[in-house]
């Protein structure tokens, strides 16, 4: 849980005597007579007054803008002539104004900013209405002990109506002064381009970002974690209260910006820029060639909230503010510390935090650079107590490291573990000055302990946004570094936080791209998991699938865990050429663990026609005799047939005749005489078609030229486009190796006729290119040869070709394709 309230036993003291006012009864002066309580008088027991005060000039402040009051072990600053009421009642504040001719010089209220609670008035006094002899009196009665020295007679008498009117029960305080917890510029590095101390201006080499350093906070590695869950893309409100702003290039827009134009404006103020700096090491935008990488500038949506005077209670309103402006978390690096004997009016902060923290806000304060230990004053040993906001109830207070070590810096506040201070960041970090500057700066400070942590929260909260500010802060705690100092581990706690810790995203295809049907589609993802130190490698079951077609493959992955990096990745991949037409919504499936994750991407498979069409025999232009038998021949290409095109996709007709029949080789006896268009339509098995045309003419058998016609020629065997194995013997041919090479016998046959010759009368003679040793393979109706194929090749494509003679010149020729190939 976060830091609750405390209750220390002044604040059972000041109750008893608070319901003794409430109730009207007697009490005791200090001297021992009588004197009755009312709405005016605090409750004085008749005991030696256990506190006592002096005015001592020497402890006050030179310049006379503040008083202070001081003890043995430290000092504490506060406006003069004010003081500041917490009232639900108005009757309360009317009888304070009453009682010290009083006059609100600002006033404010929680639910004017949304926050359930009470009213604040900071109250300007007369202070010769008050006697600050009282006081002892009215601090014996709230069971404070000790001794105090103010600066003047005038913070005395403001000290001594607090004291009375708390005793009385009323919940009045000083106006405490803030201060801020930074050094700044401790040291002055070199420019951007390189510096001392390790400045990189690449944010993933910065010792205080990286998880394999000796502090281990995590921070680069945990940008990674997000990006691969693809978190990136959320937001989450940080509000950064402070003084000295400066918005540049570094901010994410919009930022949003509080302050009273009255009192208040950007820019630098008595602390410098130090606004600018806890901002920009909270969100900062990293990678973006400017400034530095701030620890949530990749999620946040910043809101800066300009605080005027040095006040409590003016940074209690921008407290309010920023919740007002919608921040989820709010970062506050200055403290309001108060020493011992008046830790009892230091609890200004305690109703506005309480109720944040119960509306679901994550507080973080800097606690402070004195070096002192916050738990031992608690305890009531030496050292500052009621430090503000750090111990406010609900807000979590932020110690810083020395650099490189595990170990708290020297002047980082600290507490008991468990106690105070529940989370420590780095002390130093390298800052910039506003508009990108060009000299880096090693900063110090708790300052910005607390911006950077609360960037953490930031970076967990946008992993998850489904979790409550107290889940997030639970993981904080589960997570850090243990040891004497916690030390954020902002890896650790963003990996607790995301969703199933295992990562996948489609690399192929591309979106929306456009496939063939029937042809190898490569399917590739990249899966991420978290690197574990302590394994080499990890298992993933990777499946890929698609909404049309089901499940395409499944294949467990081994990932080898890079351990210098904050993910380990694997590409993985499969083929596929089954995927049917239409657009499909692929799935990748990633399974480590109990955790499974997916990512999805939409393509389209589509078929095309065929392509490349082309009509062999007859050619363009052929004269043919009427009787004579022509030759159908064509071929075609389609990328969606993977096997190639079946002889029923093609579809012969005549523009005379009408359809002649399917095949890629046909022959024709019957066309009637005149002139032909001879189309081949390709239909593939999707049904998209290709048409080709070639023009012929058919004579007459009485024409004079077709009295002695050329003979008819058609290779039978083999059939065309057959394929044969040199190193597989079929069931009707043989295999051998010669001085050639490997070959393969085949038989060659064609079917012959001619109008005026006997087949045995014709001259018929077979060629083979290319082969070996001659093109020239045999002569008649049948013959063998050996088909060879060249060493190294796998494949070779084979033309035979036919050439016939009759007696009286005439030709015919045909030719058809094969291959000779290796078994594989």
């Amino acid at each position: 849980m976060r830091p609750g309230r405390r209750h220390p036993r002044w604040a059972v003291v000041a109750l008893a005597a608070s319901m003794t006012a409430a109730c009207g009864g007697s009490a005791l002066s200090v001297d021992g007579t009588s004197s009755t309580t009312t709405a005016t008088t605090a409750a004085i027991l008749p005991v030696e007054p256990t506190f006592s005060y002096r005015v001592d000039a020497t402890v006050a402040d030179p310049s006379g803008a503040v008083e202070v009051v001081a003890n043995d072990t430290g000092s504490s600053r506060f406006t003069p002539g004010r003081i500041v009421l917490v009232f639900a009642d108005p009757a309360d504040l009317d009888a304070v104004l009453d009682r010290y001719d009083g006059t609100v010089v600002h006033s404010f209220s929680t639910g004017d900013y949304g926050v359930p609670g009470p009213t604040y008035a900071v109250i300007e006094v007369d202070l010769s209405t008050v006697d600050p002899d009282e006081m002892p009196g009215a601090m014996t009665a709230l069971g404070i002990e000790g001794s105090s020295a103010f600066g003047s007679e005038d913070g005395a008498r403001l000290a001594a109506i607090v004291a009375v009117e708390r005793a009385a029960g009323r919940q009045v305080s000083l106006e405490w002064r803030t201060e801020t917890t930074e050094i700044p510029f401790s040291t002055q590095e070199a420019s951007t381009t390189g510096g001392r101390r390790g400045w990189s201006p690449n944010a993933y080499e910065l010792s205080y970002y990286q998880r394999d350093s000796v502090q281990g906070f995590g921070v680069a590695e945990a940008w990674s974690l997000m990006y691969y869950a693809g978190v990136l893309g959320n937001r989450v409100p940080i509000a950064v209260i402070d003084r000295g702003f400066e918005v540049d290039d570094d901010f994410a827009d919009p930022v949003t910006y509080a302050m009273d134009p009255s009192y208040l404006e950007f820019g630098e103020s008595d602390d410098g820029y130090h606004g600018y700096e806890t901002s920009s090491i909270a969100m900062a935008i990293p990678d973006n060639g400017y400034g530095i990488a701030g620890v949530a500038g990749v999620v946040a949506e910043p809101i800066l909230i300009q605080r005027g005077a040095s006040t409590d209670t003016d940074a209690i309103e921008a407290l309010l503010q920023a919740r007002a402006l919608g921040a989820e978390i709010v970062s506050m690096s200055f403290i309001t510390a108060v020493i011992d004997e008046w830790a009892y009016v230091a609890d200004l902060w305690d109703p506005v935090t309480s109720a944040l923290a119960d509306d679901g806000v994550l507080m973080f304060a800097s606690s402070g650079n004195g070096g002192g230990n916050l738990d031992e004053a608690v305890a009531e040993r030496e050292g500052l107590i009621g430090t503000r906001p750090c111990q406010a109830p609900g807000v979590i207070c932020v110690g810083g490291l020395a650099e490189d070590s595990i170990d708290r810096d020297e002047h980082s506040v600290y507490g008991e573990p468990g106690g105070s201070v529940p989370i420590f960041g780095p002390y130093c970090v390298h800052t910039i000055p506003p508009q990108g500057g060009g000299t880096v700066f090693w900063t110090c400070g708790t300052s910005l302990s607390a911006p950077f942590v609360a960037g953490v929260a930031a970076l967990v909260w946008a992993s998850n946004p489904d979790l409550t500010a107290d889940q997030v802060w639970a993981i904080m705690e589960a997570t850090a570094h243990p040891g004497r100092w916690p030390r954020v581990n902002a890896y650790g706690a963003v990996a607790d936080a995301l969703p199933p810790a295992a990562f996948v995203s489609f690399a192929e295809p591309a979106p929306d791209s456009g496939h063939e049907l029937a042809n190898a589609i490569t399917l590739a993802a990249v899966v991420a998991i978290p690197t574990d130190l302590n394994t080499s490698s990890a298992e993933v079951t990777i499946r890929f699938a698609s909404d049309l077609d089901g499940p395409i493959d499944e294949t467990t992955w081994t990932v080898v865990m890079e351990h210098d990096e904050a993910v380990s990745t694997q590409r993985v991949s499969t083929v596929t050429a089954d995927l049917s037409e239409g657009d499909h919504v692929l799935t990748v499936t990633a399974t480590y663990g109990d955790a499974e994750v997916s990512d999805i991407r939409i393509i389209h498979v589509g078929n095309s026609p065929p392509t490349d069409l082309v009509i062999t025999q007859p050619d363009d232009g052929d004269l043919v005799c009427e009787g004579s038998t022509v030759l159908l021949r064509g071929d075609a290409f389609d990328i969606n047939e993977q096997l190639g095109l079946s002889n029923s996709a093609f579809r012969w007709s005549s523009s005379i005749d009408g359809p002649l029949g399917r095949g890629r080789n046909r022959s024709e006896d019957g066309l009637s005489v005149g002139e032909h268009v001879i189309t081949m339509r390709v239909v593939d098995a999707g049904g998209l078609e290709s048409s080709e045309t070639v023009g012929i003419t058919v004579w007459s058998a009485t024409y004079p030229a077709c009295r002695d016609a050329p003979p008819d020629a058609r290779i039978n065997r083999p059939l065309d486009e057959a394929s044969f194995y040199v190193d597989y013997e079929g069931d009707d041919y043989e295999t051998g190796v010669d001085e050639d090479g490997a070959y393969v016998v085949v038989t060659l046959r064609v079917r012959v006729s001619d109008d005026r010759d006997e087949p045995e009368d014709l001259q018929i003679d077979f060629y083979v290119t290319p082969d070996e040793p001659d093109a020239w393979v045999g002569s008649g109706r049948t013959i063998e040869t050996r088909l060879h194929l060249p060493d190294g090749e796998t494949s070779q494509a084979k033309t035979i070709r036919v050439v016939v003679y009759d007696s009286g010149g005439n030709v015919a020729e045909d030719e058809i394709r094969v291959f000779v190939s290796r078994f594989v």
